[in-house]
């Protein structure tokens, strides 16, 4: 089975062609770069203009030149977003409630570390010379971020609401739906 070649094959001139000929092949060439071309910035979505060339040639160099490439974000992708960080200050201070005299925040968040969803945004969690072996403290850890989020503030309103309505169980699985990838 002979290999489809992709692009263009090279350009083949006969020895006894003449001046004309020579000229119709090239012709042809620029007519078949061109055509692909406009196809390309069609494919990418830039419009037909004075500046198209312009803007192709951009969008190809930020695609390959590094100081044109938007940059990355670096790092492992985050576990705890806002939403999650956010459950968890609700869930932590309403399990310090669930004792006389309130749990301490230790106490809370070593409850929470047994139980699902939290436990399982331990999951990839391991002990380490960055990682206390502790899981609740990564847990404690995360608690002392959230409490310092304005998106923490309605989440207790929100939690408020449930409660004073009787409507615990929606809370409930409101927490449910905090998962493993944010």
């Amino acid at each position: 089975m002979a290999k489809k070649t992709i692009g263009l094959p090279p350009l083949e001139f006969g020895l006894l062609a003449s001046e004309e000929q020579k000229q119709a092949v090239i012709a042809e060439r620029v007519k078949e770069e061109d055509r692909r071309m406009v196809a390309l910035a069609e494919r990418m979505g830039i419009p037909d203009g004075p500046h198209r060339w312009y803007f192709l040639a951009l969008e190809l160099a930020r695609l390959h030149v590094p100081e044109l490439m938007p940059p990355k974000e670096g790092g492992r992708p985050r576990t705890w977003g806002e939403f999650e960080l956010a459950v968890l200050a609700v869930e932590v201070e309403r399990e310090r409630k669930t004792s006389t005299p309130p749990k301490t925040i230790l106490a809370a968040t070593a409850a929470l570390a047994k139980r699902k969803p939290w436990r399982d945004l331990l999951n990839p969690w391991a002990p380490g010379p960055e990682h206390d072996e502790n899981p609740s403290e990564a847990i404690r850890y995360q608690y002392g971020i959230a409490r310092k989020l304005k998106f923490t503030k309605a989440m207790r309103e929100a939690f408020k609401f449930h409660e004073a309505t009787g409507e615990l169980h929606k809370w409930d699985a409101f927490v449910r739906m905090v998962k493993k990838e944010t």
